[in-house]
């Protein structure tokens, strides 16, 4: 069969396009734009509703949403900011949010879809909780007491006091003019602030146990203590406040919860139970209050507020719940809108973030409040990311693979969990694979998944996902970093440098190269003929793989912090680095367009320790344990377009035989068929003539013709078509 484009000037632009390509001019000097486009966060602190909206504290700024139907809870928009957050309150059109080792920051909501910081007040130095009255804000603060903060002009806050108080201060509440301080093990301090620039300690109660939170209504002060469940006294006399009443939060678990947190709702008190969801308290008579009914929330409720006939439970990871509490006795939850934990990996497939995160601790048996596993992200309205869908892994997932409908999640001491995800709304486990390295990444490709169990790397069989059986493997030394390219597998050591494996055969893999690299190789990832290795303390470092049996360092990039991650769409490599001893990261953006002079040419600073990065055209997505997910939009601002090179086509071995796998890259989504050729441009097979999604693939030639037939010794042409363009490669075949 001839080409199609059989002429003899195809033939000669066919053949002239095996020719290596000249290398492009690096985009060093081009501007480029990287800014925060969207996110999901970590963990939830608190919350703030008015009017049909939730402002959120997160562990990665502020998240508001549409309550305004509580049964569907939808995302406005999420401002990013430099801390965890802890208290928050609204008063307006602004948001008073209190920003762990920041301070208070002023947040203008007047569009809620777009909110924007207006002033930043770095006293308080470590704030938990806040409470407005008039033109003041009152702040709870574990450096410096009882912190006033002048707001009658919200954009220039002013600190008009701090009254040093004892205890691990937590949440606050004013009733007139006297401000109450839940302190912990220090019982509840009373403060008059009849004069706000000139705090004074009226009182300090010291109770057993703790005083975690404080709600003050009619004379009567409800403390939420621990393990001590619902304490309430009466501060009519703010110098000689009296226990009225004491009541363990048992309900139906036949012991006292632990109490973090509580809200007033007409005869009721709503108690935030930690582990064991929301109670509901009768209080109309406060002397002798009863606990009427527990509702179970997913995830751990560290406060609540209520709206309505709704209570708005922060869960922690486990995000806002909505619960109709119209008939008290009654609760229901309507709706969660869920948050990620702490993120360990992510990858971006099919319009959706597939994350592995939650929390559950591994030194105690897992809750049924600790939810973590695989949670699949809907990007179908990009700034409104939400969680559609749910797996568990039991304990905490370290690393996550997908391959094709299956994403293979590494946890602690559990292996490798295998889960159909062809519905991506209903994740569900179907096979399991045993492993000893939760933390270093493994990989998967086609058939087979690529691991360490032991003191040996191990390539399993997962033709089968519920049946995964070991096709071969060999000793090793060392763990590491695995990433698949075919018939290659690299092993990105910390101390070690690179390993290569040969694949061709899994029963039978081999170490056929190792190279030095400076200490500190964490991730890698393979585009055309290099593998880009975020590389700790050295920053980015650029190998040359276009024959894997002998990998050469061609380049460098020095990073200001440890990179532990990386992520390439060309010409650009994506790598997330955290400080050392310090739980904020960096993204950088590195411009790979000449490999052997690799450049950073933009970043962002990071409230999270990253952890992963992926990329998807344009849009970078960070993974950081407790930030969730966020969402960067890089574009270049040039007219200068930098071709991908022909080297995305590859094949391993070469010469080969019996047969070698033919390895591509597509930056997108797209139709692609692979064909091999005679040297005189006769058509013998063609490999693939189907979509596939962005990212690597690779398919095996056998050494046959379309009949079966085998092929002589010879050189022959494979051949990439896609919607993009045309690449194409000699390979050699030795009978």
């Amino acid at each position: 069969m001839k080409l199609e484009r059989g002429d003899e000037m195809k033939i000669l632009l066919f053949l002239l396009s095996l020719l290596p390509m000249i290398p492009c001019p690096a985009l060093a000097d081009e501007p480029t734009q990287l800014h925060f486009v969207t996110g999901l966060p970590g963990s939830l602190a608190q919350s703030a509703v008015v009017d049909g909206r939730a402002y959120c504290s997160t562990s990665s700024g502020l998240l508001v949403l549409d309550v305004s139907n509580p049964a569907q809870t939808t995302q406005v928009a999420m401002l990013p900011l430099s801390g965890w957050g802890r208290g928050i309150a609204v008063n307006g059109e602004y948001v008073y949010l209190l920003v762990w080792d920041e301070g208070l920051v002023v947040i203008n909501i007047q569009d809620p879809a777009a909110p924007r910081v207006v002033a930043v007040r770095p006293e308080p130095i470590r704030p938990s909780g806040i409470v407005l009255s008039g033109q003041h804000a009152y702040i709870s603060d574990m450096g410096l007491g009882l912190c006033v903060v002048d707001i009658l002009d919200p954009t220039q806050p002013q600190l008009a006091a701090a009254h040093p108080l004892s205890g691990e201060l937590r949440c606050i509440d004013i009733d007139g003019d006297v401000v109450f301080v839940a302190a912990d093990y220090s019982g509840l301090h009373l403060l008059d602030v009849s004069t706000p620039s000139s705090p004074a300690l009226i009182s300090s109660v010291d109770l057993a146990g703790q005083v975690l939170d404080v709600a003050v209504r009619d004379g009567l002060a409800y403390l939420a203590c621990g393990f001590y469940g619902l304490r309430i006294l009466d501060v009519k006399t703010p110098t000689a406040p009296k226990q009225i009443a004491q009541r363990n939060m048992v309900f139906d678990l036949g012991f006292s919860a632990w109490t973090h947190s509580l809200s007033l709702t007409g005869d009721h008190a709503c108690m935030g139970l930690s582990y064991y969801g929301l109670g509901m308290v009768d209080i109309s008579d406060p002397a002798t209050p009863v606990d009427v009914v527990r509702q179970e929330i997913r995830g751990t409720t560290t406060a609540t507020d209520v709206f309505d006939d709704c209570a708005y439970v922060s869960a922690s990871h486990g995000g806002l719940v909505v619960v109709d509490i119209d008939t008290p006795s009654v609760p229901l939850v309507v709706s969660q809108f869920w948050l990620l934990g702490m993120v360990t990996d992510l990858e971006v497939a099919n319009g959706k973030i597939w994350v592995a995160g939650g929390y559950s601790p591994p030194d105690e048996p897992p809750m049924r409040t600790h939810e973590a596993g695989l949670f699949v992200v809907d990007l179908t309205e990009l700034f409104s990311p939400r969680v559609i869908g749910y797996c568990s892994t039991g304990l905490e997932p370290s690393r996550l693979a997908l391959s094709g409908h299956y994403a293979y999640l590494s946890t602690e001491f559990g292996g490798i969990r295998i889960q159909d995800i062809a519905n991506p709304a209903a994740p569900v486990e179907v096979g399991f694979m045993p492993t000893t390295t939760a933390s270093y990444a493994h990989d998967v490709e086609g058939d087979y998944a690529y691991t360490f169990a032991g003191g040996r790397f191990v390539v399993m069989d997962v033709s089968d996902p519920s049946q995964p059986v070991e096709a071969g493997g060999c000793d090793v030394d060392w763990h590491g970093h695995l990433t698949v390219d075919g018939a290659v597998v690299y092993n990105t050591l910390d101390h070690q440098g690179l390993q290569v494996f040969d694949v061709s055969d899994p029963a039978q893999p081999t170490v056929m190269a190792w190279l030095d690299l400076p200490s500190g190789a964490q991730e890698g990832a393979v585009l055309g003929d290099h593998l880009y290795v975020a590389n700790g303390l050295n920053g980015l470092t650029v190998v040359n793989v276009s024959d894997p049996s002998q990998p050469v360092v061609a380049g460098a990039c020095d990073l200001p912090a440890y990179a532990r991650s990386v992520a390439c769409h060309w010409p650009f490599a994506y790598l997330v680095a955290s400080e050392y001893m310090d739980e904020r990261g960096s993204l950088h953006v590195v411009d790979i367009s000449n490999p052997v002079a690799p450049v950073q040419v933009d970043g962002s600073d990071l409230a999270t320790e990253a952890e992963a990065v992926a990329v998807d055209g344009s849009l970078v997505y960070v993974g950081g344990r407790g930030g969730g997910v966020m969402v960067f939009r890089h574009e270049v601002v040039s007219s200068v377009v930098v071709p991908s090179p022909l080297s995305y086509l590859r094949n391993y071995p070469n010469p080969f035989n019996p047969q070698t796998t033919i390895t591509f890259s597509l930056e997108r989504t797209e139709w692609a068929e692979i064909g091999v050729y005679d040297l005189v441009g006769h058509l013998l097979s063609v490999l693939a003539d189907r979509t596939y999604p962005a990212g690597h693939h690779s398919v095996v030639w056998n050494g046959n013709d379309a009949m079966g037939r085998a092929v002589p010794s010879g050189s022959y042409v494979v051949r990439l078509e896609t919607e993009s363009g045309v690449e194409a490669r000699k390979v050699s075949l030795i009978r």
